[in-house]
């Protein structure tokens, strides 16, 4: 009899121990694959700044950029650049562009970050260097 309650003690703790391992492994799965399908970025050039990093964020999938300019003039042109944390350079999103009124969306762009990347953008600004201006930059879902 004191046996049988041993095997049942046994088993209950196995399966226990079992469920256990099938979280664990989940939750490194879930915090090693969450990427996000949203991002939202103000990129802020305060006068004769001409380059603004983001933090590196976790975003995957096939998604749309979008951006407008918050402040400053049609005089400032903007170029945008994303760059994989293992990757050594940036790839160009979109350069040249200029916003001729405030809070305009000047265009949408596709990008693929693939099935999921550790990505930090970075924002240059080539002209209207002496005018203070922030962009905004919203990918999302397509």
């Amino acid at each position: 009899m004191k046996e049988r309650k041993n095997q049942k003690a046994i088993r209950s703790n196995w399966i226990l121990e079992a469920i256990g391992v099938i979280l664990l492994i989940a939750s490194v799965v879930q915090v090693t694959f969450n990427w996000e399908n949203a991002y939202t970025k103000d990129f802020s050039f305060f006068i004769d700044d001409t380059s603004v990093l983001s933090d590196y964020v976790d975003i995957g999938g096939t998604l749309e950029l979008t951006s407008f300019q918050k402040t400053g003039t049609s005089s400032c042109k903007y170029n945008l650049y994303r760059k994989a944390r293992t990757a050594s350079s940036y790839t160009s999103i979109y350069t040249g562009v200029s916003y001729s009124n405030n809070n305009e969306i000047s265009d949408i762009w596709s990008v693929s970050f693939g099935s999921w990347a550790d990505t930090r953008f970075k924002m240059t600004k080539t002209a209207g260097k002496t005018t203070q201006s922030t962009i905004c930059v919203a990918i999302e879902e397509s």
